[in-house]
């Protein structure tokens, strides 16, 4: 009689396909222990933590960031209660943070929960631009100057609390509408103009 198969032990045509994956992808036993991993998130430890990780290392003893270590082993602790669990956070050593989008779910065999399986998408550019975007949309907020912002065909989507003081319109008032409406009788043409250029991707100073 042969040796039974381990569960979470993915077959050699699954692992193949593991290996193909360009996300992060792996499984451990209740123990907290690898069975299985792809290239992709060996090198995601590595580039993180500076950790060769191996079949049946403990998952956590990889993790050299006590926050990051606290978060998996929740995420682990709730799968393992039968739950599918996501986190977005920055994690890895610091000259190595990077933003991921995690997700743990459990692992059966019948009705038993053998394990947690993970996988890791990498959100670092969308999540340095959303970031770098509030900044900016605090910045406009604050800002003693009248500053909003149109669509090419002139309609205007956002408007600061400084253009309100200056203009008189509410956001509610003004957002949508025309940028006509602030613009003085008899320089319809002359705005025309200077929006053309925008169009063609020029800076404009007027």
């Amino acid at each position: 009689m042969g040796a039974s198969r381990d569960p979470q032990a993915p077959s050699e045509g699954g692992q193949g396909i593991l290996d193909a994956l360009a996300t992060p992808v792996f499984a451990v036993d209740r123990s907290r222990r690898y069975t299985a991993f792809n290239p992709a998130h060996a090198a995601v430890m590595r580039y993180a933590y500076g950790a060769e990780i191996e079949l049946g290392g403990d998952l956590l003893e990889y993790h050299t960031v006590a926050l990051d270590g606290e978060l998996v082993q929740a995420s682990f602790d709730r799968a393992l209660g039968g739950e599918t669990v996501s986190h977005r956070a920055w994690v890895g050593q610091e000259a190595a943070r990077r933003f991921y989008w995690t997700t743990h779910s459990p692992i059966r065999d019948d009705d038993e929960i053998v394990g947690v399986a993970v996988v890791s998408l990498d959100l670092t550019e969308q999540e340095t631009a959303v970031q770098s975007q509030r900044r900016l949309a605090a910045i406009v907020e604050s800002s003693d100057d009248a500053v909003y912002s149109k669509t090419l065909d002139g309609m205007i989507i956002t408007w600061n609390p400084a253009a309100e003081r200056m203009y008189g319109y509410a956001p509610t008032e003004i957002i949508g509408k025309s940028v006509s409406l602030l613009t003085p009788s008899g320089t319809e043409e002359h705005l025309e103009v200077l929006m053309e250029r925008v169009r063609r991707g020029e800076a404009v100073d007027d």
